[in-house]
């Protein structure tokens, strides 16, 4: 018995993915024909260009304000703190998402580590 012929249509792949995967598995082999080694591909690094500069400044000196009282931050007031300045700055794209939060958080605790060792995250 023999198995059913699964088609790329089947996984809703472009028929151009299915080259590039073809064409790159041929590079591959040929390489390792010829004997070289295979180089691992570097991470591509991030441009580190904020697409919100007022923003991230503003609520990067609110939460560091905060800490330095002694005091914690949630992300609810982070968000609306963040949503007041984007609008302020006239950036009607702005949404705020709870990932673009986190990853404030997450720097400014980034931050704080390196001014204090005994900083954990779960202060923020």
């Amino acid at each position: 018995m023999s198995t059913p012929y699964v088609g790329i249509t089947d996984f809703s792949i472009d028929r151009s993915t299915v080259s590039k995967i073809v064409t790159d598995c041929k590079k591959t082999e040929q390489r390792r024909r010829n004997g070289e080694e295979e180089k691992p591909v570097p991470k591509q690094s991030k441009s580190g260009v904020a697409r919100y500069p007022e923003v991230d400044t503003a609520v990067g000196l609110y939460v560091d304000t905060r800490v330095a009282q002694g005091l914690t931050t949630n992300p609810e007031e982070l968000h609306a703190l963040a949503l007041e300045v984007a609008a302020k700055s006239g950036y009607k794209d702005f949404k705020g998402s709870a990932k673009w939060v986190d990853n404030v958080r997450h720097l400014t605790c980034h931050r704080m580590r390196r001014a204090d060792s005994s900083f954990t995250r779960g202060e923020l």
